[in-house]
């Protein structure tokens, strides 16, 4: 899979020992709109998705997490690879001095089940939204203790919009 772009926030000691994270991302477009998990509470948008658990393929924790974060359930066989971003940055869990975090973005096709519209806690909502709209509101939120994710997913966005996907 190719990669977008790299985020390093030069924050750790790279000498020092690393953890290594892998995330999916759902990219689902309707009508020139994007499904994304949006916070009421931040006003920021994310792809619906979710961190990989040991041993999980990427189809797998793509169902999991859209099951759980947006009450979707992912259409077998529709994974197709955008690209992957790289984020690293001290590490603030653990014994690990820094993290090394790849964000897998997968265009996909998903259905809704039965179920509460809301994530966890109520904390985000799904919703179709235009790529622009997300954009702003992302780029506005970026004071926030949220501002590497909600900057990483907006340059995704722009990525999507240069690519002509919008």
């Amino acid at each position: 899979m190719r990669r977008l772009f790299e985020m390093n926030a030069r924050d750790y000691d790279k000498t020092g020992k690393s953890q290594v994270r892998h995330s999916v991302r759902a990219i689902l477009l309707r009508q020139g709109r994007v499904a994304m998990l949006f916070s009421p509470k931040t006003g920021a948008y994310l792809f619906p998705g979710g961190e990989l658990r040991e041993g999980e393929a990427p189809a797998q924790g793509m169902a999991r997490a859209l099951a759980a974060e947006a009450g979707l359930a992912l259409r077998p066989g529709t994974l197709q690879d955008f690209g992957y971003v790289r984020c690293l940055g001290k590490n603030h869990q653990g014994d690990a001095e820094f993290f090394v975090h790849d964000h897998f973005y997968y265009f996909c096709q998903a259905l809704p089940v039965p179920g509460p519209e809301e994530g966890p806690e109520g904390e985000f909502v799904l919703e179709w939204v235009l790529p622009q709209e997300a954009v702003r509101a992302n780029r506005a939120c970026a004071g926030e203790s949220a501002a590497f994710d909600t900057a990483r997913e907006a340059t995704v966005l722009e990525r999507l919009m240069l690519e002509s996907y919008f």
